[in-house]
């Protein structure tokens, strides 16, 4: 009897222990299904606000766009690029400046699935704005080891304005920013696990952004300088070393050839043309008969090169360039937008109070958790990267404070703030409604301002950008469609890539077109267009070898010479002026 109570007892126990566990395992279950769900409808959030009217928005398609669309599509399906080179690799020489034309050809391979239309050249940046959505969360699940932190972190990207917007223009800084969140979590794990494997994947992947975007030239060296810290393994330490090394040299090399070169000669903040430059020579013509010694202490190169050094890196962490109006090229500039949110700055403030001023708030452990696990160094090292990530900005002086160049601090100044957001959320207030009533405040501030961002950025950004998107093509080349038919030969300005906008126009990648492109993609001719390298194009024909029956393109601030006559005008999308369309007609003389 008594082992048969045992017996029974033992069971019960067994099953009562076999019930627990299984209830353990649904709710893990349960719980994983939940954050994979939000985690789905982040990403399809993201593909929404990156892919909604991609081809239509922002209206007017870039020369950029265009050049990377037109040149990538025809290298493909020629084997050589515009100036004849068979299928380059590094770069493709636009105006002296040598783009990468690793993106050209994405863009053009995207041509052959959508088309040869705006959409296609956008998609595959667009793309890899969506999938640094993903990356962001599988690094912060990585650092911070805590789902709600990484799917807030994921979900801040997802809806900030300088991610949405350069992730639909096609900005190559886009796509290199990805490929280096890729690079830094094989980095992260590599270093974690103490798998070399996985440490020379990362490697080759930082080095192919050098192929994406040269501002990762600077950037990738600089990043992984101190990236032997975060192993105490000799071996791992070794590689990591040997690494920064390797692309140092690599650095260096590039920057002693002409293509890499290229695109920092010409925006170099050690010009002659630059603003320190200038004010040093105009500090030593206005010191007039003073001691030399006087001259060379405080308006030598050191001083005000320091300076400025110093006031533009300052300013990409200013309110000014964060919050309120972004910074340069105006073609990202949205109108009464900045890059991210006001709601933003309550968790970046949260983060730079010292913990002693929280604890007079009554706030003792908001931050005493940092990253409380054996991944505290990567997190630091995150915030490492965000403060490096303008130095590739910081030296150059053409569009400063420069949204593109400095990319990568969109997708590195979320960590901070989602941590201490959550931290914030997830702290225990003497009331709890207190802490309900935070979060529903700073998400309901947070949606305004998404709210007003993307109404302004869907209806009044196209208007805004009118100058600086080029709208003014579209216009013109409907008009070409329409009307070149009734002429036998048409002049019009070379300025702006306009040869590229009218090939891409017509579909046009005849291998014939290889070698007749000049430097800075000029062409003569095509068919019956004349080419011209002058926007009034009228002024400088010479009347006695117009041909007959010719249209005569100008742009429309041109006052048009004696016998030419307008008998068209394209305008822009804000109402505007663009091209006018002249014929000419011989005047005749008195009797």
């Amino acid at each position: 009897m008594r082992l048969k109570s045992v017996t029974l007892l033992g069971f019960m126990g067994s099953n009562s222990t076999s019930s627990t566990v299984m209830l353990h395992v649904v709710q893990t279950t349960l719980r994983n299904y939940k954050q994979h769900l939000l985690l789905g409808l982040i990403i399809i959030l993201a593909a929404f606000l990156r892919f909604y009217h991609l081809g239509s928005l922002p209206y007017g398609f870039h020369r950029d766009e265009v050049l990377n669309g037109y040149v990538g599509r025809f290298t493909l399906q020629n084997g050589v690029d515009l100036y004849s080179n068979t299928w380059p690799i590094l770069y493709f020489d636009n105006f002296g400046d040598y783009p990468n034309i690793l993106p050209m050809y994405i863009s053009g391979l995207s041509t052959y699935v959508f088309g040869i239309n705006e959409f296609a050249v956008r998609f595959p940046i667009a793309l890899a704005g969506v999938l640094s959505v993903v990356l962001i969360y599988l690094l912060a699940n990585f650092i911070f080891q805590k789902q709600n932190t990484a799917l807030f972190a994921s979900f801040l990207v997802a809806i900030q304005p300088w991610h949405i917007v350069l992730s639909r223009a096609t900005a190559e800084g886009v796509l290199a920013s990805t490929t280096f969140l890729l690079a830094t979590i094989l980095l992260f794990y590599g270093i974690a696990k103490q798998k070399l494997p996985l440490l020379l994947l990362s490697f080759f992947l930082s080095g192919s952004t050098y192929l994406l975007y040269p501002a990762y030239r600077v950037l990738v060296p600089i990043i992984l300088l101190p990236s032997f810290v975060l192993t105490d393994s000799k071996k791992i330490k070794t590689v990591l070393i040997t690494g920064v090394i390797f692309f140092f040299i690599l650095t260096l090399a590039i920057s002693q050839t002409t293509w890499g070169r290229g695109r920092f000669d010409q925006t170099t903040l050690f010009s002659q043309q630059s603003r320190p430059y200038v004010l040093i020579e105009n500090f030593k013509a206005g010191m007039g008969g003073r001691p030399l010694l006087e001259t060379r202490i405080f308006h030598n190169k050191i001083v005000l090169y320091g300076r400025e050094l110093l006031y533009q890196y300052l300013s990409y962490f200013s309110g000014d360039y964060l919050f309120s109006r972004g910074g340069m090229p105006q073609r990202y500039q949205i109108p009464d937008i900045g890059l991210i949110y006001y709601a933003y700055l309550l968790g970046i403030v949260l983060f730079l109070i010292p913990s002693k001023l929280l604890k007079l708030l009554g706030i003792k452990s908001l931050r005493t958790k940092i990253v409380k696990n054996d991944k505290w160094l990567f997190y630091y090292f995150l915030l490492y990267i965000l403060l490096v990530a303008p130095l590739a900005s910081v030296v150059t002086q053409d569009d400063v404070p420069n949204v593109h160049r400095s990319f990568l601090m969109s997708v590195t100044i979320v960590f901070p703030i989602a941590y201490v957001f959550t931290q914030l959320f997830n702290y225990r207030w003497q009331k709890k409604r207190f802490s309900i009533s935070l979060g529903i405040l700073i998400s309901f501030v947070m949606c305004l301002e998404f709210i007003y961002f993307w109404q302004i950025y869907t209806v009044h950004s196209s208007t805004f950008q009118t100058l600086y998107r080029e709208d003014d093509k579209k216009p013109l080349l409907a008009y070409l469609d329409e009307n070149q038919n009734k002429y036998d030969h048409i002049y019009l300005p070379s300025e702006d890539k306009l040869a590229l906008y009218y090939l891409f126009d017509k579909r046009d990648f005849n291998s014939n077109l290889a070698g007749k492109f000049q430097k800075n993609l000029h062409i003569d001719q095509i068919g019956k267009l004349t080419f011209i390298d002058e926007r009034c194009v009228s002024s400088k024909l010479d009347p006695n070898k117009i041909l007959p029956n010719s249209l005569i393109i100008n742009r429309s601030e041109c006052q048009a010479e004696l016998g030419f006559y307008e008998i068209a005008r394209t305008k822009r999308l804000n109402s505007t002026d663009a091209y006018t369309m002249l014929v000419y007609k011989k005047p005749e003389l008195n009797q």
